[in-house]
């Protein structure tokens, strides 16, 4: 099963007491009236204008990353709320990814 099989569309909206985003899948659009990658979600609505990146070309890749981010968020929480990883259990190495996990998930929900 994909990812995106994984994610139900438009129903994985994260509320932590701090405010709820906007549900998933998102997508990155064409270039907006002002030159940056627009970021749209399931809808079509656009979320978000990604500056071009100038010299070096990133804003494309930047906005790819932000599309990617309500995916992202909800696969780290399936693996940080698993306790056995496929092939066996998390070890001592896999507990500080699984700690990097949760402060990764926490820098996006919790400001």
């Amino acid at each position: 099963m994909s990812l995106n099989q994984s994610v139900n569309r438009g129903t994985n909206v994260e509320n932590d007491g701090v405010g709820v985003h906007t549900p998933g899948p998102w997508e990155v659009g064409g270039l907006s009236a002002i030159g940056g990658h627009t970021i749209r979600n399931f809808e079509g609505v656009e979320l978000a204008i990604v500056p071009g990146g100038g010299k070096r070309g990133d804003g494309r890749a930047n906005a790819r990353l932000i599309a990617a981010a309500p995916e992202l968020l909800a696969i780290a929480r399936k693996i940080v709320e698993n306790p056995w990883w496929p092939g066996g259990s998390w070890g001592r190495a896999d507990a500080a990814m699984r700690a990097e996990l949760r402060a990764a998930i926490a820098k996006a929900t919790q400001g």
